[in-house]
């Protein structure tokens, strides 16, 4: 019934359209700046949620993040880490009437000459309305109230056109907003421009570190944390920041990530039998302030450089996550979670990237916890990671993870095929594919496969059996086996990396693994593009209930697998 109201709520709405108009940019044309042209500052203002004039400061805090074996304690003048990171925290405050808070629970997307609004829940994306003309609000569909509608709190929802992002007003008054910025950050020039540069985290003598921006190609350019400072008159570089390891600059200290591990997934923290798990130190750094100026609402070189492209970096899994340093991601927020998933830091994702070479693709995520954390024999508690992927850009083909079932947190793309590990009681089970087309598992145990409309279940909400469907698979010695949960082996054309605390991982893949069409022709190869999210669920049985977390990022859209 839920289908046939939104079927006859999109044909009511798009039946009288003859020529589409597009929905946001009219609401944008609503809000001109000086200038006369849109502007995101006019529609601020207009809603009360823009700073109040001279009220808004910003400052920076810079943090290490150092990994260490445990028994070099003792030792840390001399010791190598583990690993290393570094990120920013802005702190902005300011002054408002209202602050706008955003809601994850829906999207808005055009139809026609309408801005649809579809809630997510526990079974699937359904549509509730569209955007009012004025965008203060949601129209709801007939039959749907703001009672009767999934718990998304609508009534008083309002639609951003300038980012897409539903949002509701909250009291505002003196308000303070952190946001955390890793690597590569923008750095500007002193003229307003992007820095183009590459970051490393440089070593320096005693338990010191740098934050280091350099132009040009580094002869020794690894990221690795024993690299030396570079002579002058090399590279040429600026100091961003420093650190001192001590205990009046140590803000955190964990211990690592210690799950058991297997063929598929290594950490560049392997221990031998009886070792400690490794220590994790968060440690407060400084910026220099004759390199930068942190006044604004981004950093600023004080003084120029030459303009030169950063490398390319090359990457490897392996738990090094040095090189990742430098590839641009996307940015995913803190805390976005719909009502009916529980929050969990381990599947709260903050980033994804992707790189690529001519036999595989290569994934990047962050997450605020622990990738694959689970409690240790407990065989009910799992956790799984999926990469999304539109192999031809078309939400015709695959099925669409916002609109099926068993909907955990929606991703507007068509999902064609994936790639995706799992974990269980606390340790790593395998690595897998997902094929999401024509067919089930006879078409993917020949290695010949063709895209088309399917499902994620093998059966409806009515228990009848599908003739198309999302199959699992491995390959393992070179044949093609159909896998599905608690199911051991993984498979060999997929491995994953995890850093020493688990907040970072990286996966690699095979372009082979992702099979080929009727014609023999490979359906993800060099020189395509692709539309591609990632998403990860976990049980909950860590939080200490059997309510599943889950989190997945916007999709990156029309990424190129350069050859």
């Amino acid at each position: 019934m839920k289908l046939t109201l939104a079927s006859a709520f999109i044909s009511l709405l798009l039946g009288a359209t003859v020529a589409a108009t597009d929905p946001a940019a009219a609401l944008r044309e609503r809000y001109l700046g000086p200038d006369g042209l849109p502007s995101e500052a006019a529609y601020l203002q207009a809603e009360g949620i823009a700073p109040a004039p001279n009220s808004e400061t910003y400052s920076w805090r810079v943090i290490f993040k150092l990994s260490y074996r445990t028994q070099d304690l003792a030792r840390l003048n001399e010791a190598e880490p583990l690993a290393t990171d570094c990120y920013l925290v802005r702190t902005r405050k300011y002054a408002a009437p209202y602050r706008a808070a955003p809601v994850w629970e829906g999207r808005v997307y055009q139809a026609g000459d309408r801005l649809i609004v579809a809630a997510f829940t526990a079974q699937c994306e359904r549509i509730v309305g569209h955007v009012g003309e004025d965008g203060d609000g949601v129209i709801f569909a007939p039959g749907i109230t703001a009672r009767s509608a999934p718990p998304l709190r609508l009534r008083d929802s309002r639609y951003n056109p300038f980012t897409g992002q539903l949002w509701r007003p909250e009291p505002g008054g003196s308000i303070t907003e952190e946001q955390e910025f890793y690597l590569p950050f923008a750095l500007l020039t002193p003229a307003g421009a992007r820095a183009q540069c590459a970051f490393d985290i440089v070593r320096q003598p005693g338990a010191r570190f740098a934050l280091v921006a350099r132009w040009g190609q580094s002869p020794a350019y690894a990221g690795a944390a024993t690299q030396s400072q570079p002579t002058e008159g090399t590279v040429p570089c600026v100091t961003l920041a420093t650190c001192a390891v001590g205990a009046e600059t140590i803000i955190k200290q964990t211990d690592g990530y210690s799950p058991k591990l297997g063929p598929g997934c290594v950490m560049a923290a392997q221990r031998g039998v009886g070792d400690p798990a490794p220590t994790i130190f968060e440690v407060r750094g400084e910026l220099v302030a004759d390199a930068v100026d942190a006044s604004g609402e981004a950093l600023v070189l004080k003084a120029d450089l030459p303009p030169s492209a950063p490398p390319k970096p090359r990457v490897a899994v392996d738990g090094d996550f040095s090189e990742w340093r430098n590839i641009p991601g996307i940015a995913d927020p803190r805390g976005d979670i719909p009502g009916y998933l529980q929050y969990d830091p381990d599947t709260d994702l903050l980033e994804f990237k992707v790189a690529n070479d001519a036999r595989h693709l290569y994934f990047y995520t962050r997450v605020a916890g622990r990738h694959g954390n689970t409690i240790a024999g407990d065989s009910e508690d799992r956790f799984y990671y999926y990469v999304y992927i539109d192999a031809d850009r078309s939400t015709a083909t695959g099925y669409i993870p916002t609109r099926d079932d068993d909907c955990y947190y929606g991703v507007a793309i068509g999902d064609d095929c994936e790639a995706q590990y799992e974990f269980v009681g606390g340790r790593f089970v395998k690595t897998f594919f997902g094929f999401t087309g024509a067919g089930a598992e006879k078409e993917v145990l020949d290695g010949r496969v063709k895209l088309g409309p399917s499902w994620y279940s093998k059966e409806d909400a009515m228990g009848r059996a599908r003739d198309r469907y999302k199959v699992e698979y491995v390959q393992r010695g070179g044949k093609l086996q159909v896998t599905g949960d608690y199911t051991e082996g993984t498979s060999d054309d997929i491995v994953v990396a995890l850093s020493p605390d688990g907040s970072e991982c990286e996966v690699g893949v095979e372009l082979e693994g992702f099979l080929r069409d009727l014609s023999g022709k490979p359906i993800i190869a060099a020189g395509q593009r692709i539309d591609l999210a990632v998403g990860m669920e976990a049980s909950g049985r860590v939080r200490g209930n059997r309510r599943w977390g889950a989190d997945s990022t916007a999709p990156i859209y029309g990424y190129c697998i350069f050859p």
